[in-house]
């Protein structure tokens, strides 16, 4: 499943645990189309690109893999080092090009979500402070790379959903792709393991599996999810040998109601969501989750209003136009000269960083 661009904003600056050393202090490390890139944002998206290829390593190699191992190691068939900088360099382009649209077009950050973020980046720096002024980085300099993260999301929203954008979407396409990926849905989770936490036998799952059948069938009958939880669910419990009632918090947490969902939802089970999206409005069914979960699902109509399609915009065109925008920044990116200092990337590089202990 595609990730959220909405939601994405400080992932790039939250590899807090390597720490730069040593006297040489520049105060920039390159410029893109003219642009200085500052020592601090690209020390920034230095860590986080060092993070994630050692992540990558140690995903290769089946094991934790330290900063000191992974330099004498490569990753796409290029020296760790050398990875790591191009990436940072890439990163740093994405920075610039973020920045150049949104003055570009002249878009500006609600004063509520400005206070938003300030407030939540200076409880990180509260934490995180000594290690960022360490490697040279300010607060100034943290802010502003977060917000640079939300400030990307804000370009691909003008550029889509803006009247005045000339890549706006129509609203018939966004209002189409609203009723063709979202879903209303109910469910119920039944068990998958017995009171004492011991897996069921196959009589029991076999017990379930009936159950699940006979719900459907109360629900294709016109029943509605939530009286059939209060009138049935006692039926499961009783499977798996529970003293709980059906009006316990506990138990009730097993009943969803009225949950909209669509490609981009991240809180449902992946094989329920894949199964409710595939299938038509007005289905009923059950399914098993991929965590083992049995979910008797109902799948109404989220159609409220001709325009209930709007709240949801930003969404809609991250489903119809993320692969469109990414394609977009990348085209921009190469089209942008980069001067690097090489004395500075060198002082910067990933030779000298060293891990340390908060």
């Amino acid at each position: 499943m595609r990730k959220n661009l909405i939601f994405k904003t400080a992932a790039a600056v939250l590899f807090t645990t390597i720490l730069l050393c040593g006297c040489y202090n520049p105060s920039t490390v390159m410029s893109i189309d003219g642009t200085n890139v500052a020592c601090g944002t690209y020390l920034i998206r230095q860590l986080s690109e060092a993070e994630n290829a050692v992540a990558k390593l140690t995903d290769e190699q089946g094991s934790a893999v330290s900063l000191q191992d992974a330099r004498s190691m490569s990753l796409e068939g290029t020296p760790f080092d050398q990875y790591v900088r191009e990436k940072t360099i890439e990163s740093c382009k994405r920075y610039i090009f973020t920045e150049q649209e949104f003055s570009k077009y002249g878009i500006t950050i609600p004063n509520g979500v400005a206070y938003y973020y300030d407030s939540y980046c200076q409880n990180l720096w509260a934490e995180y402070s000594t290690f960022y002024m360490n490697n040279g980085i300010s607060y100034d300099t943290f802010l502003n790379n977060t917000l640079n993260g939300y400030k990307y999301t804000l370009v691909f929203s003008y550029l889509y959903t803006d009247p005045q954008s000339p890549m706006c979407i129509p609203d018939d396409e966004l209002s189409q792709c609203f009723r063709d990926n979202y879903r209303t849905i109910s469910y119920i989770k039944l068990p998958d393991s017995n009171n004492d936490s011991s897996d069921f036998s196959a009589d029991q799952v076999a017990e379930i599996e009936s159950l699940a059948d006979g719900l459907v069938d109360d629900l294709n009958a016109g029943a509605e999810m939530e009286d059939l939880f209060n009138e049935r669910y006692s039926e499961a419990l009783a499977i798996g040998h529970y003293t709980l009632s059906v009006q316990d918090s506990v138990v009730q947490a097993n009943l969803s109601s009225d949950v909209l969902v669509s490609p981009l939802t991240t809180t449902e089970d992946p094989v329920l969501l894949s199964t409710v999206l595939s299938s038509p409005i007005n289905t009923n069914g059950w399914v098993v989750g991929s965590n083992g979960v049995t979910y008797i699902y109902s799948i109404g109509d989220h159609v409220t209003s001709d325009t209930a399609w709007k709240d949801y915009s930003s969404y809609l065109a991250e489903i119809l136009k993320a692969d469109d925008f990414e394609a977009y920044v990348q085209s921009n990116m190469a089209a942008m000269s980069v001067q690097l200092d090489e004395k500075a990337a060198d002082y910067y590089s990933v030779a000298n960083i060293k891990t340390a202990d908060r």
